[in-house]
């Protein structure tokens, strides 16, 4: 049976208030071999953008709150989210038009 891994970075505050990253190692077995094909080339935002969970105090707390393991939590979503027919990754910021005329607007008047 081959395994095969991904590492997701996520920003993390310790007890004193010090920003650090926290690597977290998926393994995705052959059965789960669909969710590894369609996420092998992203980056941890992207798939942090999939799974709407983005530091690892997060992480943690969304898993001890469903009663789950982190990486179990993560392959869940990642199934959820990915799975569905018209899901499609999206790799451009989409501009609100209006919003970004008033902030041009604001900039002029300095």
């Amino acid at each position: 049976m081959k395994r095969e891994f991904i590492s997701i970075y996520f920003p993390h505050l310790d007890e004193k208030g010090s920003r650090m990253t926290k690597n977290v190692c998926i393994a995705f077995s052959n059965k789960e071999k669909a969710i590894y094909q369609k996420i092998k080339n992203l980056s941890s935002t992207e798939i942090k953008n999939i799974i709407k969970l983005f530091s690892y105090n997060h992480l943690l707390a969304v898993a001890k709150k469903e009663e789950r393991k982190p990486t179990e939590l993560i392959k869940l979503r990642l199934k959820e989210n990915l799975m569905k027919n018209d899901f499609k990754i999206k790799r451009c910021v989409e501009i609100d038009k209006k919003k970004f005329q008033k902030w041009i607007k604001a900039l002029e008047k300095d």
